[in-house]
C-alpha cells in the first residue's frame, strides 16, 4: 500500500472520528435540552397545582361566604314566610339553616348568636304549625256550628256582643274550600321537616285538648247571648237542650277532623293514639259542662271543714275587698239554665248519642 492510500485511510478515519464526536456533542445538547424542557415542565405543574390548590380553597371559602350570608338571611325569610303562611317552605329553610350550623359550619366560630336566632325561628314556626293543625282539629269544626247559631240572631243582638260580632266577621271572610286531609298533609309535612322526620303528636293532642274546653266554654257563652241569659239565669232547659246538641254535633265534626289526621300519622311511624286521645278530651269537656248544669257536687266539696277556725273575719271590711283575691274555684260556672238534677233529662238522649259515638270509636264501654 503506498503513502497516498495511508494517507487517505487516516484521514477518513479522522473524518469518522469528528463526525462522531459531533453526533454524540448533538446528542448531549438534545439531551440537555430534554432535560432543561423536562425541569420547566414540572415547574409548570407545580405552578399549575399550586393555582388549582388556591382556586380550590378560593372556591370553598366563597361557599362558606355564601352559606354565612344565606344563614343570615335565614331568620328574616323565615318569619316572612311565617307571616305570609307559607309554613312549608319557612319549614325547609329552617332544616337546612340548622343542617349547616351543626355540618359543614358546626366548628366555625362566633355563630352562637346566629344559631339563637336560627333556633328561636324555628320555635316560632313550630308554634304555629302546631296551632294551625289544632285550629284544623277542633276550632273551625266548633266554629262552623256557631257561625250557624249567630246567623239566627238578630243584628242588634250581634253587635252587642264581642264574641258574636267577631264570629260574624270571620263567617264573611271567604272561608277555604280546600279539603281538611289537603291542609292537614301540609301541615303535617312542614312539621316533620321541621322536627327532622318525627312528629311531637303528644304535644298536638295536648292543645287540641286545651281547645275543646275553650271552645266548649265559647259554646256556652254563645247560647247564653243567644238566650238573652244574665246575671238572674233567665233561660230554661231548652236553651240547655240545644246547647247539648250543638256541642255533640261540634265533636262529631272535630272528630272527623282527627280521623284524617290519624289516617295521616298511621303512614309514618307514630304510637299516639289519636282519636284515644280525643275522645278522653271531649268527654272530660262535656262532663264538666253536664256537672256544672246538675248541681250534684257532694256538699263536703262544696265546704272543707277547717279544724282550725279563725278568731276573726276581714272578709266584709273595706280593707279586704280592696286586697284580697276570689278564688277562681269558687267562682259560679258559666252556664245556661239554673243547675238542677232534672237538667240530665233534656241532655240524655244526646248524651247517650255522643257515648256511643266514644265507645264504637275506641270499643271501650
Amino acid at each position: 500500500m503506498g503513502m497516498d492510500a495511508v494517507i487517505r485511510v487516516i484521514f477518513k478515519a479522522r473524518i469518522d472520528v469528528m463526525e462522531s464526536l459531533s453526533c454524540r456533542e448533538r446528542i448531549h445538547n438534545v439531551r440537555n435540552a430534554l432535560h432543561t424542557c423536562k425541569t420547566h415542565l414540572e415547574c409548570r405543574r407545580d405552578d399549575l397545582k399550586k393555582l388549582w390548590l388556591e382556586n380550590s380553597q378560593q372556591k370553598h371559602i366563597c361557599e362558606i361566604m355564601a352559606q354565612l350570608d344565606e344563614l343570615k338571611e335565614a331568620p328574616s325569610k323565615i318569619d316572612m314566610l311565617i307571616n305570609q303562611g307559607n309554613y312549608t317552605d319557612a319549614a325547609k329553610i329552617t332544616s337546612t339553616s340548622r343542617d349547616l350550623l351543626n355540618g359543614g359550619l358546626a366548628r366555625i366560630e362566633g355563630l352562637c348568636q346566629l344559631r339563637t336566632m336560627i333556633r328561636e325561628a324555628s320555635e316560632r314556626l313550630s308554634d304555629k304549625i302546631v296551632d294551625q293543625i289544632v285550629e284544623i282539629l277542633v276550632v273551625d269544626p266548633f266554629e262552623y256550628h256557631m257561625f250557624d247559631l249567630v246567623q239566627t240572631m238578630s243584628e242588634q243582638r250581634v253587635m252587642e256582643s264581642e264574641q258574636c260580632s267577631r264570629l260574624h266577621d270571620k263567617a264573611k271572610l271567604s272561608r277555604t274550600h280546600e279539603p281538611v286531609e289537603a291542609r292537614l298533609r301540609i301541615a303535617v309535612a312542614a312539621l316533620s321537616e321541621l322536627g327532622g322526620g318525627s312528629v311531637d303528636m303528644e304535644r298536638v293532642m295536648s292543645l287540641s285538648r286545651s281547645q275543646i274546653d275553650k271552645q266548649v266554654a265559647a259554646s256556652v257563652s254563645l247560647m247564653r247571648v243567644r238566650a238573652s241569659i244574665d246575671e238572674n239565669l233567665a233561660g230554661d232547659q231548652t236553651h240547655l237542650t240545644q246547647l247539648v246538641q250543638m256541642i255533640v254535633c261540634q265533636l262529631e265534626s272535630s272528630r272527623t277532623a282527627h280521623k284524617v289526621l290519624e289516617k295521616i300519622c298511621a303512614e309514618s311511624p307514630s304510637s299516639t293514639k289519636i282519636m284515644k286521645l280525643y275522645w278522653e278530651g271531649g268527654q272530660n269537656a262535656v262532663e264538666a259542662l253536664v256537672s256544672d248544669h246538675l248541681d250534684i257536687t257532694p256538699l263536703a266539696a262544696k265546704e272543707p271543714i277547717d279544724s282550725k277556725k279563725p278568731l276573726f273575719r276581714f272578709d266584709a271590711t273595706a280593707f279586704a275587698s280592696g286586697t284580697s283575691t276570689t278564688d277562681p274555684s269558687l267562682q259560679s260556672p258559666l252556664v245556661v239554665c239554673r243547675p238542677s238534677a232534672f237538667n240530665i233529662v233534656p241532655m240524655f238522649p244526646w248524651l247517650r248519642k255522643l257515648m256511643d259515638s266514644i265507645e264504637k270509636e275506641t270499643g271501650e264501654s
